[in-house]
């Protein structure tokens, strides 16, 4: 490669670790809800500096390829997936669990 694109590559290989290793917390729920809104507040307070959050109403789908793709609440609670490269855990329907479940990955 040319001594010119040397300087881009940082960025091609944040943008790999990124997407093989960022901690994505898919949160299936009503997104005015107080139990969605207090799974957001864990999420965020974990300090995950590349964590990518996304609220999805439900009946609502991810994209394809997405790792939770085809996930759904449990008990019609606001549910959370924390997910790492293409694995997702258990869902969580607490804070609790939720921060448990960041504090592993």
């Amino acid at each position: 490669q040319p001594a010119s694109q040397y300087a881009n590559m940082t960025s091609v290989l944040n943008g790999f670790e990124r997407l093989a290793n960022g901690v994505q917390v898919a949160l299936i729920g009503d997104p005015n809800t107080d139990d969605v809104a207090e799974l957001c507040r864990t999420a965020l307070a974990a300090g995950k500096p590349d964590l990518i959050l996304s609220i999805v109403p439900p009946g609502a789908d991810l994209p394809a390829g997405h790792p939770a793709t085809g996930k759904s609440q449990v008990d019609d609670k606001a549910t959370a997936y924390v997910c790492v490269g293409n694995v997702c855990g258990l869902p969580v329907t607490d804070a609790t669990g939720l921060s448990d479940a960041l504090a592993a990955v």
